[in-house]
């Protein structure tokens, strides 16, 4: 039985499939000629998960057959794709309204016009296998009675974990710590101290009274046992901030190694600091007391990643701001011993030495501009799993994959019946043995349109040193206003000095004007060139549609802008009653880096990003039932483009350095270490000076985490220097640089020389990376700013090989 909407659907396994029980199907006529409804046809799931709907392999049958049906709810209301998904086409949310109507508009990219649509989605299915899904989401009443109505429409169907991710963020602790604004409470962090409770195995309010219990193997009555707390009378309660230390150490196995507190379904016992170091480790639960036999207490591990510090950091930090907001005796910033499991030490920063020297730069720049269309890229760093884990993975799904017999029956088929398939699956297997132990790897077609990209990418990246949203949701507007705006990006002209303003992604979050934006001067005639060539494309496109009306496909085609894009708005209707209408917009964000739409959604640039949303705005969001009105990203070419920049990597210059891991992880995020170098080159070592253009604070940071010397290079300057006398190092000094006339130099007027000082006065106060000393000092200026003990965020690849290896463990 499946219930949808508080709708009873009988239903019966065939296999691992969920399907509807025929004589339901007939009583309804949701289907003549098919009785059946197939919700694991791959044709249909791939379609699905490419307009943004969740990953069907991490899903029950009965989850799967939910979600198959919202889906279809989703698309025959004109509600696209789920909220915050990214459409496999830039436009793609213009074509999704009400496409499984009778005769339903949609727009006409290659005419620009709005026209009727006979067909259902393309790559969806056939009508007679796609109607009674839909007739199924109408029977719910999933589906409003007036079309493109949301109000009407009920949430997703999500996986488990989110699901109870949800119901935690209900929880009065939970809510506790969303109110309480010294505490950090992001998304991440909830969900990991829903992870900690589930490896812990304790309710929030059993957790929260920090009385002494352990953990033993009882006997339910049944012959079974379960893996249960037990009261200790020898222990004591927590009361001070030193009892709630200790509390905290023991449960997750700090002061014991031998205490455990979770078993997993292969009946192996851990303890949450064991959990956190495994490479892979189970997530399944065994027969606990508040994680029952066959609950999925977190998602997969890739196979690839080792596990350790990364993982427990993230605990230690949402056990510590959960505990902050819910225990009054416990002190969040009382960690003075080095020997307490909350103390986080400062990371050692491996890549203070990671140089890409001038060379190696214009080796760069050289790739880049040479197209390889065709690639094959190496995952060195990420191998196959060993078969048998692959193949028990794949088994969790499908219990009988490469088994000669049955050992679960089927509908048509019984326990010992010889399974059909076990020719296809074995050659599978036999592959996954033969791939064992070595690198993954994966072809990428590319066109000569994303190595452009590329190349402008890498060039602005070591021109302003920006971060991977900041440069692709910088837009090439000009308008007073937009240079004035608040939450604005522009590019424009001071006298002879360029000037781009980009969105401090970082930072949004604050909500303070200082830390909205961030302008940099650009006077190489190179990177401004470029520019200019990008901004003359967006005018003549601008122009050309304005004299000859040309049509959005013709714009695109020819200056890769649009003028319109189409988004929601809510409005009443004569009774009152609030529904979701679309309506055309105009265009004026064009973005720098690629085509309009390539790599952010069009109208969504300017947005905010989610994470720029704290928990308690995206709850309150959704309790109001609204959408997040936020950028919206391209993942497939964001992809490509990443994928290219580590090809040229790999060619120019990584083996040397012994990091390769490094540049092909994090592939945008290391342009910051080539923006660091390239200028310390430019500058002749002037520490002082760059760590102000790419907004560090201090020397240190800088020195420490990007710009410290290699040993062979210390030691060569120091014949060098030393063999220049101070009376020839006196006739060698040039004039000062402050005696240059920066009004003549940049033809300035005194006005507008008074707004560059400003600006410039602007951007030296942002500071995105800073020590531990600097932040304590100047606690205003580094608001927002990553510490040398504080992890950086957003760095690492997406379509690395670890992301490639968790692909391939799910797949047939």
């Amino acid at each position: 039985m499946v219930i949808i909407n508080n709708v009873e659907i009988p239903t019966e396994m065939d296999g691992t499939k969920e399907v509807v029980k025929n004589e339901f199907m007939r009583k309804h006529k949701l289907s003549y000629q098919r009785m059946i409804i197939d919700v694991t046809k791959a044709d249909l799931i791939k379609k699905l998960v490419s307009l943004g709907y969740t990953n069907f392999r991490t899903l029950s049958p009965e989850d799967k057959f939910k979600t198959v049906i919202q889906a279809m709810a989703d698309i025959k209301s004109g509600t696209g794709v789920q909220s915050g998904s990214s459409p496999a086409d830039p436009l793609d949310a213009l074509a999704m309204a009400d496409k499984l109507n009778e005769s339903p508009e949609i727009y006409n990219k290659k005419t620009g016009q709005m026209e009727k649509n006979e067909k259902y989605p393309e790559g969806l299915g056939s009508r007679t296998l796609l109607e009674p899904y839909v007739k199924l989401a109408i029977l719910t009443k999933l589906v409003g009675d007036v079309e493109g109505d949301k109000s009407s429409r009920r949430e997703a169907e999500k996986t488990p974990l989110q699901k109870e991710k949800k119901q935690f963020e209900q929880h009065p602790s939970v809510k506790n710590w969303l109110d309480d604004t010294s505490q950090k409470t992001k998304g991440h962090n909830i969900s990991t101290m829903l992870k900690v409770l589930k490896i812990i195995d304790m309710s929030p309010e059993m957790f929260l009274k920090g009385e002494s219990y352990k953990k033993e193997w009882v006997d339910d009555g049944t012959g079974k046992k379960e893996f249960l707390w037990i009261h200790d009378p020898t222990g004591k309660k927590a009361e001070t901030h030193k009892d709630w230390k200790k509390y905290v150490e023991k449960m997750v196995g700090f002061t014991n190694k031998n205490f455990k507190t979770w078993v997993d379904s292969d009946g192996k016992t851990w303890n949450l600091i064991e959990w956190a170091y495994a490479p892979s480790p189970n997530v399944i639960a065994g027969n606990n007391q508040f994680t029952k036999m066959g609950d999925v207490i977190s998602s997969e591990r890739s196979g690839g990643y080792e596990g350790g510090g990364g993982v427990e950091k993230k605990m230690k930090e949402a056990i510590k701001h959960y505990m902050g907001s819910n225990i009054d005796k416990f002190q969040v910033k009382k960690y003075p011993s080095t020997d307490d499991w909350f103390h986080i030490g400062a990371p050692v920063l491996h890549y203070g030495t990671l140089h890409m020297d001038a060379k190696n730069i214009r080796k760069m720049e050289t790739c880049l501009q040479e197209p390889e269309l065709k690639f094959t890229e190496i995952f060195r760093n990420t191998l196959h799993p060993p078969a048998e884990k692959w193949l028990r993975q794949v088994r969790k799904t499908r219990p009988d994959f490469a088994r000669k017999k049955r050992t679960v029956a089927l509908k048509y088929q019984k326990v010992g019946d010889i399974n059909k398939n076990f020719e296809r699956q074995n050659k599978k297997y036999q592959e996954a043995i033969r791939l064992a132990g070595k690198p993954f790897t994966k072809d990428w077609e590319t066109s000569k349109e994303d190595w452009d990209n590329a190349y402008h990418y890498f060039m602005y990246a070591v021109e302003i040193g920006w971060r991977a949203n900041e440069a692709f949701t910088c837009g090439t507007s000009w308008e007073i206003d937009k240079i004035d705006g608040l939450k604005t990006s522009a590019i424009f002209y001071k006298g002879n000095s360029m000037w781009i303003k980009f969105l401090i992604r970082k930072t949004w979050h604050l909500r303070k004007e200082d830390r909205m934006t961030s302008s940099v001067i650009v006077l190489d005639k190179n990177i401004q060139k470029l520019v200019e060539e990008r901004i003359d494309q967006v005018k003549n496109g601008i122009e050309s549609k304005l004299n000859t009306q040309q049509t959005q496909a013709e714009l695109y085609k020819k200056y890769k802008i649009y003028t319109w894009y189409q988004e929601d708005k809510m409005e009443e209707d004569a009774s009152g009653k609030k529904k979701f209408v679309k309506v055309w917009k105009n265009n004026s964000v064009h973005s720098l880096i690629g085509a309009d739409g390539y790599y952010i959604k069009v109208g969504t640039m300017e947005k905010q990003a989610q994470d720029d949303m704290t928990d308690k705005e995206l709850t309150e969001l959704r309790e109001r039932g609204q959408q997040k009105d936020k950028m919206v990203i391209n993942e497939k070419n964001q992809k490509i483009l990443r994928a290219i920049m580590r090809n040229c990597y790999a060619k120019s210059f990584p083996e040397e350095h012994k990091m390769e891991k490094y540049w092909t992880s994090n592939s945008l995020h290391s342009l910051r270490h080539v923006f660091a170098q390239a200028w310390l080159t430019r500058s002749k070592g002037d520490f002082s000076w760059v760590a102000e253009r790419g907004h560090w604070g201090g020397i240190a940071i800088l020195e420490q985490a990007y710009g410290k010397p290699n040993p062979d290079l210390q030691l060569a300057k120091s014949i060098q220097y030393s063999e220049t006398s101070l009376a020839e190092a006196e006739v060698e000094v040039s004039k000062p640089v402050e005696d240059v006339n920066i009004k003549q130099k940049l033809n300035l007027t005194e006005k507008q020389l008074q707004e560059v000082i400003k600006m410039t006065m602007a951007s030296m106060n942002y500071k995105s990376d800073v020590t531990t000393t600097y932040a304590e000092a100047n606690p205003e200026l580094s608001e927002g700013a990553s510490t040398s003990n504080t992890p950086k965020e957003e760095t690492s690849d997406s379509d690395s090989g670890e992301a490639l290896m968790q692909e391939e463990d799910n797949t047939e």
